[in-house]
This record gives C-alpha cells, structure tokens and sequence, in this order.
C-alpha cells in the first residue's frame, strides 16, 4: 500500500508535464515540486528546513473561481490538509494575470513528523469543474522529513502521532 501511495522512490520531489495532461484555458500546469532554497529536494530533509510546494502554469482565461493548491499524506494515505491559494481574506490573494503564474507555499517548519510524505497536486473551478482532483487524477510529488525536529536534547528521533509541532510551553509554580 505504502509503495502505490508514495511511489517506489520517496524522493521524486519534482513533476513535470511532459505529457502535456490537464490542458485547459484557466490553469494550464507545467510544473510541481517541493523545493528547498528554489531547487527541487533531492533526499531527506529536516524539519527544519524551509520547504516550498512550487507550482509553475500557465492562464489563458482568467476565472474568479480558479483554486490552485495542494493535498498532503502520509505515506500510509492518511490526508493531512488540503490548502488553496485563496484560503485567505480575498484582499491578500496573490493577483492573477494572462500568462505564466508561479504560486509558492511554505509548509510550516518543524510540523511534519520524521516520514515520508505525498503532496497532490489541486487544480479546480470552485464548485464547477474539477481539473486536477486530489485521490483521482492529481500528479504527486514526494519528500522525507528525516532529523531537525527540535533543538531539545531531549528530541532526537521521531515520536509517536502524525505530527510533530514545536510548541511554545510556559509554567507557574503555585505553591
């Protein structure tokens, strides 16, 4: 099961559309990756590491209700989030225009446990017509999340649950 999810290489961190799938007036895509310093990844990461899902196309026709984004899984196939670039207050939406469009989005260091892990790629009218369908259709890049978990002595191998946030703690004595 894990081999069909994530593929037989885990670190097939770039797709590109040499079959030229997906055509379409409102997001036409090229490329997908998740990148590290604007390249590809190729091996583990570390948590810590700032990583980057890429997502470079083309638009012909601009629709108001494009969504373009990304799914994340588990290796397993546990779906982690699904994010949009429209997910925000409309008024800080990226500014779409005619041509080619890159869209980024950081994924938050120090999240992700240590793992492997797909990322689908979304591409949609809101609620008119899928293109690229997460779970259906979508192409998919992997990555590995391996060490930079925390700064802590006390955190140095992977620990049980999905994920592995750094949290900020605070204590009070009360006697």
């Amino acid at each position: 099961v894990k081999e069909y999810l994530v593929g037989t290489h885990a670190s097939e961190s770039l797709w590109l559309n040499e079959e030229k799938k997906f055509v379409n007036p409102y997001f036409d895509p090229e490329s997908f990756s998740i990148s590290v310093n604007g390249a590809p990844v190729h091996g583990p990461v570390g948590a810590n590491e700032e990583l980057a899902v890429v997502i470079d196309g083309e638009i012909a026709t601009l629709d108001p209700s494009l969504q373009v984004g990304y799914a994340i899984y588990d290796a397993d196939g546990t779906l982690f989030y699904w994010s949009l670039f429209n997910d925000t207050d409309e008024e800080t939406w990226p500014v779409l225009k005619v041509g080619h469009v890159r869209f980024e989005s950081l994924l938050p260091k120090r999240l992700l446990n240590e793992g492997v892990y797909r990322v689908e790629l979304l591409v949609a009218l809101y609620y008119r017509e899928w293109i690229v369908q997460p779970g259906v259709n979508a192409p998919f890049v992997n990555f590995e999340i391996k060490g930079g978990l925390s700064t802590s002595p006390y955190w140095v191998v992977r620990r049980p649950g999905l994920l592995a946030p750094v949290l900020r703690w605070s204590a009070e004595s009360t006697s």
